[in-house]
């Protein structure tokens, strides 16, 4: 079931990887595959964490959250 969920590009909110203590999100995941570069626990943040593999992904998210910022301010300028 963690298979489809994680490949399935939804994460579904009743699923039970929800409950479960460092799992990853579908966005996490997602990224292993865009970019193919770190997240390799498919299941588990844990040893992404420990092993040093997810820091791009947390980059990207500090990223992202910068731009969303950034193009807020300014449609709030206009």
């Amino acid at each position: 079931m963690e298979t489809l969920e994680s490949h399935g590009g939804y994460e579904f909110p009743w699923a039970m990887t929800h409950y479960l203590p460092f799992s990853c999100s579908i966005d996490h995941h997602d990224h292993h595959h865009r970019v193919n570069k770190g997240n390799f626990g498919s299941f588990f943040l844990l040893w992404d964490a420990v092993l040093g593999t997810n820091h791009l992904y947390f980059n990207g998210l500090v990223e992202k959250e910068a731009k969303e910022l950034n193009e807020s301010s300014l449609k709030k300028a206009k």
